[in-house]
């Protein structure tokens, strides 16, 4: 299950972008891992589909607000930030 979570992320990464930075704007005191684990580990289905479902519009969330301070700082500083 860890093998194909590893692989979800990276895909996820790879369509997506910066998870790392994305993941950084949840707003949760969990890391990722573990806001997965307890929406795996519901009671039920419909418990687990509705905790799955949450955990989405939170990183939609999170991937909007990183996308609006992303394009906000290249409005701003262009290239100017990118390390050397």
């Amino acid at each position: 299950m860890l093998r194909i979570l590893d692989e979800k992320i990276n895909m996820f990464e790879l369509v997506v972008g910066e998870v790392g930075a994305i993941l950084g704007e949840l707003e949760e005191q969990q890391d990722f891992s573990s806001l997965v684990l307890d929406a795996w580990l519901q009671e039920t289905d419909a418990g687990r589909t509705t905790a799955f479902a949450q955990l989405e519009n939170q990183l939609l969330a999170a991937r909007r607000q990183y996308e609006d301070v992303k394009a906000l700082d290249e409005a701003l500083f262009g290239n100017e930030l990118d390390a050397a």
